[in-house]
């Protein structure tokens, strides 16, 4: 069956995006919705390279995953079996207790991903490693910890066992910077479905991750973690992460490392966030509920990566 270069656009989208609708997908191709459906239903569909998420209400918006034919088509492109891919394919036909949680995190992707376009804008994005990514060196069945690259397993103090599994890894770095000035700005996608009690475990999990340096494994010299917040009404829940935060910190005994650890965290609400605030508007409130731009000026990053490096 003949492809034409928009069908490549698709297919390589859904690839790096794994799920997506087709107001998504006209965002990040600027073609039309009626196109983009059009070309689905026409070729890519039929011929087995795209498939149907299911809708569970007729209004509700087209979204799309690969096919066997379109994984088939990626592994080509890539040199490489299906079987060997770097991600996972398990991609169902039905939407998931996860789907609003990965609809999230992929506003953010592409609300980022079309703002840094312009080579006007003041930042790079190098890479970026969904959750889902995995190692394709690491046998099927390894621990979950070995096999998916986000994902780690640290001890707190007492022993006890703290997962680290971010929803996204962002590469970041100033326009036209060196790589050695890498920041790993990771996301953190809250839905208003987890408790105070494992906000505090992310936020042990992540002082692990930062003092260990594990950023360093990405080729980054600093971190920051963004929370967005999607399916809320005012600025509670942010500011109950912003205390919990604060009690988290204020038990460290030391205080310039309590700082500098804070100073790590931004939140926003998904309703502020599109590509045209991401970068531009101070939608991103740090620890203390200050508002704050994505990317501040020369000085600071320099200190932020200073920091980290001591």
């Amino acid at each position: 069956m003949r492809l034409f270069p928009d069908d490549v656009v698709i297919l390589a989208l859904l690839r790096e995006y794994r799920y997506l609708t087709s107001g998504q997908l006209s965002r990040l191709t600027g073609r039309s919705g009626q196109v983009l459906r059009r070309a689905i239903r026409r070729r890519l569909r039929p011929g087995g390279f795209v498939t149907d998420l299911h809708r569970t209400h007729p209004t509700e918006e087209a979204a799309y995953t690969l096919g066997p034919e379109g994984y088939a088509f990626i592994a080509h492109e890539l040199g490489c079996a299906v079987a060997d891919l770097p991600f996972s394919r398990k991609a169902s036909r039905v939407k998931s207790y996860f789907w609003l949680h990965t609809l999230l995190v992929n506003e953010v992707r592409i609300a980022l991903a079309v703002a840094s376009r312009p080579p006007t804008c003041p930042i790079e994005i190098e890479r970026v490693v969904p959750e889902w990514e995995v190692d394709p060196g690491v046998r099927r069945k390894a621990a979950h910890h070995e096999r998916f690259i986000l994902s780690e397993r640290f001890k707190d103090a007492d022993g006890r066992s703290l997962p680290h599994r971010p929803d996204c890894l962002f590469l970041v770095r100033p326009r036209g910077a060196t790589p050695e000035r890498l920041v790993a700005v990771f996301l953190e996608a809250d839905r208003r479905t987890e408790s105070m009690r494992r906000i505090r475990q992310k936020c042990a999990a992540y002082l692990v991750y930062w003092r260990r340096q594990r950023f360093a494994a990405f080729g980054a010299v600093g971190m920051r973690v963004l929370f967005v917040l999607g399916n809320i009404r005012g600025d509670q829940r942010v500011r109950s992460m912003q205390e919990e935060l604060a009690r988290f910190t204020d038990a460290l005994r030391d205080d310039a490392k309590a700082r500098a650890f804070r100073g790590c965290f931004r939140f926003a609400q998904a309703h502020a966030l599109t590509s045209e605030t991401v970068l531009t508007q101070p939608i991103w409130f740090d620890a203390d509920n200050q508002p704050r731009l994505f990317f501040q000026p020369v000085r600071p990053l320099e200190e932020h990566i200073e920091e980290a490096a001591q």
